[in-house]
């Protein structure tokens, strides 16, 4: 049983191992023997095989696939469509976020956008009127050994308890009293952050 393939797809597994026996039998004996034919009619047994199985599958045989151990990854893909990578990594307290991979192109995209820079809340859910957020935007990303380290420069403050009063419209939320305004971290949110602030009632100067 080769353990690369699934128990459905051992069939398959069996015709590929057999051609791969006749081609190294062809190549050992040189031209005494010819099994070009019987190769290619095994390649079309085989294609047609693969063709029947993977036309009825069941769901558990498609859970089997989606869950393959030789299946490509995040950075199966990034190594061969970009050539200039540097992953990320998250903070020192929440260890790394898998879902965020980005090379330098996306970085300078992040620059084009609007952000919002905030300290943890002074209580659980909520500040007090003397701290302040801001609208900025980010300038550079460097990272390091044990993160990243994001410059921005700042366009206005914005009292931070708007923030949680308005945390559903800033896409914050979380379970009960908790937002993300509660924890030192970094996300991208798809708002308009401009228009969630004006409806907020925040002046944009």
């Amino acid at each position: 049983m080769n353990m690369d393939y699934l128990d459905f797809e051992q069939p398959i597994a069996e015709i590929l191992a057999h051609i791969e026996e006749l081609k190294k039998v062809s190549t050992n004996i040189g031209d005494s023997l010819d099994f070009t034919d019987q190769i290619e009619s095994m390649k079309k047994k085989q294609e047609e095989l693969t063709t029947k199985i993977f036309s009825n599958l069941g769901a558990w045989q498609i859970s089997q696939l989606s869950r393959h151990p030789l299946r490509p990854y995040t950075l199966d893909y990034i190594e061969n469509i970009f050539t200039d990578f540097e992953e990320f990594h998250g903070d020192r307290a929440y260890a790394d976020d898998n879902g965020y991979q980005f090379t330098p192109e996306a970085v300078e995209g992040l620059k084009r956008y609007p952000a919002i820079f905030a300290d943890k809340n002074h209580s659980y859910g909520k500040t007090d009127d003397a701290q302040d957020a801001y609208l900025g935007f980010v300038k550079d990303v460097k990272i390091q050994d044990n993160g990243i380290k994001i410059y921005y420069t700042i366009i206005t403050a914005i009292p931070q308890q708007i923030l949680n009063e308005q945390c559903f419209e800033f896409g914050i939320c979380g379970a009960r009293s908790f937002n993300e305004l509660n924890r030192t971290h970094w996300a991208l949110k798809q708002i308009n952050l401009i228009e969630a602030l004006q409806k907020a009632g925040v002046q944009i100067i």
